[in-house]
């Protein structure tokens, strides 16, 4: 069976846990040697207390605090082995597993700090063979050190000795045991992997050609000979560990790959969790001294995720994005999804999962495909986890991003398990209907009394004063409410009122605040039928996802809402369907850019080109695509200047997001020194600094600031609205605002709920509030704004047009 996908682009978050698949055969032993256990499967049947007895409870044996990093944590011989950062330095430790006492501490780098979203801290996980322990820094030094006291025995530094380039977030591949040498996925021509020898860190053989950055080798046993599987961002590799010979080479149409996690599903099949919108299995059929790979099946059962599918009793149990899945490995159809216990990272232990949440809580589940049975749960940490737990005798080793843990599992009596989505802010009249719904006596009359209750309500989401009840009637299994309140990739299951079709949830806001939503129904994107506010996300996609990340998706359809007091702007009452401004198609042949330059050209209201002329300033428009389909810029600004008597300007709508990077010092040259040129000899432009002005939103913010940075000689304004900064941007941004040397002014804004994660390390309100405080040094420089309470994308912009284009066209 074969269902084809869309390919799309996925851009790698700079959290590297993955590892390639190895061995079906699942250990025995009590050893965690390696990322996944000692043959890399993640699962191991030691027939301790969880094959004995269900009725098992978690209690914490110890705690230690460490720093922040990824790697996870490895088990041998009663010695834990920990990498984190510490002060200026990145270390690996040493502890007893039974105390948590330090039995030594080494640096092994310098500190390697997180961007764009990642943390601080080692990215891949060491591996420990026959007394030493071998690990990779994120600023790739290759090293071994001896078990017992930490001494080095050698080190390489893979990017001066090996000419390879450390990739975006840092080197991430957790190195493997293989035929008695030491292989890893090192990235470089000739070098997408590597095998080293153990007593001497010497290379022996590296093979391949392929874009390395988050992946780890693995291994599978085919036909009974050893065959290292290397996943990079465009193939799939099968290599011989003993001479370095490629086996096979297999085009896995993933765009991204970068987080490749080849399992086995057998010793003929391989799943690749490869992308954000697909895995799939390949099928490897040995051919003489080679093997050919084919597709097998192609599903969305398995997307979007960091966690490692694990295979237990048949079944492939993974994450798709933050859904626990339990997928037929035969055809790639999911059994069942649910949300609970909370996204993360899976192992199998005796046939039972053991997961560990994102939000530092560890639970342990049948493994069954029948659904979700939990058995235990602990809230072990206080911080987030972004590493796969560890086990070993009867104990779960885990660390967060500040401490590592020892959880012995424990015989306990059959207990209730809390309901971690319970809540309870509701408005009075909402709490009267609950009330009243729970004294009715019969299904029928509670369902009747909510009937009457709706028929009531005017508008959805009900409000009631600084208190929002989000509901949905239908029968459904799973209700969830999604939205700029909590964050990407982010959502809070509904509670079902007993015995009603009616589902709900709460919440408290600011009394004007404006947000956007959706309902996930049986863990699909659905609009709220009883809101007929609707717009088009130009950031999100699917379930809450950067809609940059799902291309060609379409764009996510989404409720809006605003609480009692958020005061709409005069143009939306007046803006029809219907309405259409005057834009003119243009293109330039270009020296800076091959393809030329694309771009529309608005007249505002009452626009003459014939004598007596008037002349118009001009705002060039960063995101020209999206200003017209999901924020209807032009007809907006018609509306804005029609009735005000005021010279409206000419807009240019660029587009930024096509000159890759999001617009960076090469757009501003081309927009410099061929856009502005041009309009101002081809239309009636107020043709000095003072008449241009520079809009920019989300990630074309960018173009926008840095253009009046780098030529403030032609622009004097820029507003820049809820700007998608990561760490170099911002920083070439901060630095050009702050050497400009004649009068300029910045308005910039961001919503209270723009675009953030909980869960990574990227929240674009305090990178936007950092930004902000960034452009405050340049007395030439006027800088207004800050936080508004709105949320992202156009239909959070579209609402501050009017203060926006004043400002820009004001001089």
């Amino acid at each position: 069976m074969n269902r084809s996908a869309n390919v799309f682009w996925r851009r790698l978050l700079g959290c590297a846990i993955v590892i390639g698949a190895v061995l079906v055969a699942e250990v025995q032993g009590q050893d965690w040697p390696a990322l996944r256990g000692e043959n890399g499967t993640g699962v191991v049947h030691p027939k301790g207390i969880l094959a004995q007895t269900p009725d098992i409870d978690l209690k914490v044996r110890w705690k230690k605090k460490i720093g922040s990093g990824y790697s996870s944590v490895v088990i041998e011989r009663g010695r834990l082995i920990a990498m984190y950062t510490l002060g200026a330095d990145d270390v690996i430790e040493c502890f007893n597993g039974q105390d948590g006492q330090s039995i030594w501490r080494e640096r092994i780098d310098a500190k390697f700090p997180g961007e764009n979203g990642s943390f601080d801290g080692p990215l891949a996980t060491p591996v420990i063979h026959q007394g030493k322990v071998f690990g990779l820094t994120p600023r790739g030094k290759l090293f071994s050190r001896s078990l017992a006291d930490g001494s080095e025995i050698w080190s390489r530094d893979l990017v001066a000795e090996e000419k390879t380039v450390k990739p975006l977030y840092g080197f991430a591949t957790s190195p493997m045991i293989a035929a008695g040498k030491l292989i890893v996925q090192v990235g470089g021509k000739d070098k997408a992997l590597a095998a080293f020898d153990l007593d001497n860190g010497k290379t022996l053989w590296t093979v391949g050609n392929d874009e390395i950055s988050a992946q780890s080798p693995g291994r599978l046993l085919v036909e009974g000979k050893e065959v290292i599987l290397a996943g990079g961002g465009k193939k799939l590799m099968g290599v011989d560990p003993i001479n370095g010979k490629i086996l096979f080479e297999f085009e896995h149409g993933g765009k991204n790959g970068s987080a490749m996690v080849p399992v086995a599903l057998d010793n003929s099949h391989v799943l690749l969790t490869l992308d954000d919108n697909f895995s799939k299995a390949v099928l490897l059929t040995p051919s003489g001294e080679q093997i050919t790979a084919s597709d097998a099946w192609t599903e969305r059962s398995i997307k979007n995720s960091y966690n490692v599918p694990a295979l237990v009793n048949n079944f492939a149990f993974a994450y798709s994005t933050r859904f626990l899945t339990c997928v037929d490995p035969e055809t790639g159809i999911a059994r069942w999804k649910d949300r609970k216990p909370g996204d993360g990272f899976l192992i199998a232990v005796d046939g039972k999962l053991i997961i560990s949440t994102k939000t530092g809580s560890l639970h342990v589940a049948e493994a069954s495909a029948d659904g979700f049975r939990e058995l235990a749960q602990l809230a072990v940490f206080d911080d987030l986890v972004w590493s796969i737990p560890a086990y070993g005798d009867n104990a779960i080793y885990q660390r967060s991003l500040g401490e590592v843990a020892c959880v012995d599992i424990i015989p306990r009596s059959a207990g209730i398990i809390a309901d971690a989505n319970a809540h309870s802010v509701v408005g009075p009249k909402f709490e009267a209907l609950l009330e009243t719904v729970k004294s009715a006596t019969d299904a029928p009359s509670k369902q009747k009394i909510v009937d009457e209750f709706i028929s009531a309500q005017s508008t959805f989401p009900i409000i009631e004063g600084d208190v929002v009840h989000f509901v949905y009637r239908g029968s459904a299994t799973d209700v969830a409410v999604a939205g700029d309140m909590f964050g990407s990739r982010q959502e809070r299951a509904m509670l079902r009122v007993p015995e009603t079709d009616l589902f709900y949830y709460a919440m408290e806001l600011p009394d004007d605040q404006r947000s956007n939503y959706i309902f996930l129904v049986n863990y699909q994107p659905q609009i709220d039928s009883l809101n007929p506010r609707r717009v088009l996300s130009s950031l999100y996609a699917g379930e809450m996802e950067f809609a940059i990340r799902l291309q060609p998706d379409q764009p996510l359809e989404m409720n809006w809402f605003a609480m009692s007091d958020w005061k709409a702007p005069a143009w939306q009452s007046k803006l029809t369907a219907s309405a259409k401004a005057t834009l003119i198609a243009e293109k330039l042949e270009s020296k800076i850019s091959k393809a030329g330059v694309a771009f529309d050209v608005y007249l505002p209201p009452n626009y003459s080109h014939k004598p007596p002329e008037k002349r118009y300033p001009v705002v060039y428009v960063m995101d020209g695509p999206g200003a017209k389909q999901f924020g209807h810029l032009p007809e907006i600004v018609d509306l804005l200047f029609a009735d005000h008597g005021q010279i409206a300007p000419i807009l240019v709508l660029v587009d930024a997001m096509a000159a890759g990077e999001f617009g960076g010092e090469q757009f501003a040259e081309l927009l410099a020194k061929e856009v502005v040129p041009f309009i101002d000899s081809k239309y009636p432009s107020i043709a000095d600094r003072q008449s241009r002005s520079l809009l920019g939103v989300g990630f074309t913010s960018e173009a926008a600031l840095i253009a009046l940075g780098k030529h403030p000689d032609l622009f004097s304004a820029a507003s820049a609205q809820s700007p998608l900064l990561f760490t170099d941007a911002s920083a070439a941004a901060i630095r050009l605002i702050s050497e400009i040397k004649l009068p300029s002014r910045v308005y910039m804004e961001w919503g209270r709920f723009d675009m953030f994660n909980p869960h990574e390390n990227w929240d674009l309100r305090t990178m936007s509030q950092k930004l902000f405080d960034g452009f405050q040094g340049n007395p030439q420089v006027q800088v207004t704004g800050g936080m508004v309470n709105d949320s992202t994308d156009w239909s959070s912009w579209q609402n501050r047009l009017e203060p926006i284009m004043k400002f820009l066209v004001e001089h």
